[in-house]
């Protein structure tokens, strides 16, 4: 038996002379971060168609693996639910109004201790109403089958300790935007007790012309379908595909009909096929979306869906502007006259924009439509703007993702903007530091929403200002989504052995595109690493 205290450590700041200068507040976020781990620091077209208490679980409630007795309750030893690479640090959590000294790994195989720790108090976390403790079991790195034994609170659900460990669940996040299509059907085989006959086929009559809007990813749980989700969606999937090609073309299956196309290239055209149709060509502007409500029939007792288009938006319209002039510069190659569509596209949203007052979206579209055409007019918008109101404006991620766009060109670029940039982007990750050392869960915040925001833009920083030690902090909020959260739920509901209640079904990864194609970005990370580590 391996019987280890936790290591107290500390974390090697990036040490190239040519880049420190922009890394000196990741390096902050990256020490509070990891100390705080190991010290425990208008008009409308419609188409008819309390708290909870911390708890502590008595000796006659022993909360026991699967396989042995039960699965109902709450578990307060918090696992990974799939587990933790060979050679990843390993953190487990503990919640309850007393928790015990130590703790034991155990071999399912044959229920055998063989690694024994100490727990080390976080305290009470004001934010979470719990009372927490974690442990480290980083040098037990024997591949198999593991749960976690603490006296007093019980047991975790079983976890695995092996390489190669977040392929599949790559793939079924994938294969969840095929799951996600309007308009088609989805097959039993594929979609489960998902599975549907063709959807929302109805059309639209707008100025007394009947318009096709059928098609695209349903954003939302409901099955409505809303531009800037998928736009979104959109952006994060390339640049995930940018980050790590051939990840995604290993993974993500190909369209039989399109097999020159990479098939995550051909699963975005599905939703800018639809982003076209939400385009007004009149004067380019675009609508925000189409609303999907159940009305009740009180006569056959059904509930048919009623589809609502919204109204067009300008932030709708320059999300839409910048991503489409960002797919029109990835399909280039495989469909130039396609590419051109979505450029024109592009620039007419752009024309609608230019004489509203300007937005970050604004800035996001200028700087997509700058790098698409190398255009001057798009250049100087966006240099004023991002030096001006975008200084004073609230960090959002359409914000960011002007910024990374920026950042990322292929075209000549202003240097004095983009020190201002990564200034503003230290500031930030300072903030993001702060709040993540406070928090239990090593997270940046406790509202699901807010954690995925912060970690994307993390991850959007990560990509311009690569760190070695990034990929830990990545890895953690990973670990928070597949188990080590308060209710030890995993919010994939594909993997792991207790998932979200149906009031909360809603906050499912693989449910909204948006989320799960931010998840994309840091699982591609985490499956790249363990490519090249298996190819070593």
């Amino acid at each position: 038996m391996l019987t280890l205290q936790p290591v107290r450590g500390i974390i090697r700041v990036m040490k190239s002379r040519q880049i420190m200068h922009k890394c000196k507040f990741i390096n902050l976020f990256i020490i509070v971060f990891f100390s705080g781990i190991l010290t425990g620091c208008g008009s409308q077209a419609v188409v008819q168609e309390e708290n909870v208490a911390p708890q502590t679980l008595r000796e006659t409630e022993s909360y026991l693996i699967p396989d042995k007795i039960l699965l109902e309750g709450t578990p307060n030893v918090l696992v990974d639910q799939i587990g933790y690479e060979i050679n990843s640090t390993k953190i487990v959590m503990f919640k309850g109004e007393v928790l015990p000294l130590t703790f034991d790994v155990i071999d399912r195989e044959n229920d055998e201790v063989v690694y024994s720790g100490t727990l080390i108090e976080n305290g009470y976390d004001e934010d979470w109403k719990l009372n927490t403790a974690y442990g480290v079991f980083t040098q037990l790195e024997k591949e198999g089958n593991y749960y976690i034994r603490a006296d007093v609170i019980g047991e975790s659900y079983p976890f695995a300790i092996k390489s190669n460990l977040f392929q599949d669940l790559l793939g079924d996040v994938c294969l969840s935007f095929y799951r996600n299509r309007c308009g088609q059907e989805l097959s039993e085989a594929i979609g489960g007790k998902d599975a549907h006959a063709i959807c929302h086929t109805a059309k639209f009559v707008i100025d007394n012309t009947e318009i096709d809007l059928m098609g695209g990813w349903h954003t939302s749980q409901d099955s409505s379908r809303n531009v800037i989700d998928g736009c979104e969606a959109v952006a994060d999937l390339l640049l995930a595909y940018k980050l790590n090609p051939e990840v995604f073309e290993t993974t993500w299956q190909q369209d039989a009909l399109t097999s020159d196309v990479p098939g995550i290239l051909s699963e975005i055209k599905y939703e800018t096929d639809w982003l076209l149709k939400m385009q007004d060509h009149k004067n380019g502007s675009v609508y925000k979306g189409i609303l999907t409500k159940n009305i009740s029939d009180d006569k056959t007792g059904k509930s048919p869906s009623q589809m609502i288009l919204q109204n067009e938006d300008i932030e709708t319209t320059g999300v839409f502007a910048g991503v489409m002039a960002e797919f029109s510069e990835s399909f280039q190659g495989y469909d130039g006259d396609y590419a051109r569509e979505c450029l024109r596209a592009a620039e007419q949203a752009w024309g609608y924009l230019a004489s509203q007052k300007a937005t970050q979206a604004h800035y996001f579209a200028a700087a997509c439509l700058y790098n698409a055409t190398g255009k001057a007019v798009y250049h100087s918008y966006l240099k004023e703007y991002r030096a001006n109101a975008g200084r004073s404006d609230e960090n959002t991620l359409i914000k960011l993702r002007g910024d990374v766009a920026y950042l990322n060109s292929r075209r000549k670029v202003d240097t004095e903007l983009c020190s201002m940039i990564m200034k503003d982007w230290m500031e930030k990750v300072e903030q993001l530091a702060e709040i993540s050392s406070e928090n239990a869960f090593r997270v940046c915040g406790t509202n699901v929403d807010d954690i995925f925001n912060h970690l994307l833009y993390l991850t959007m920083i990560n990509h311009v200002i690569t760190n070695h030690e990034y990929g830990t902090v990545l890895r953690s909020h990973l670990h928070f989504f597949l188990g080590r959260n308060p209710e030890g739920v995993s919010y994939f509901s594909s993997v792991g052995y207790k998932h979200l209640s149906e009031e909360n079904k809603t906050e499912e990864i693989c449910t909204s595109p948006k989320r799960a194609a931010a998840m994309l970005l840091i699982l591609g990370e985490i499956v790249s690493e363990e490519m090249n580590t298996s190819e070593e």
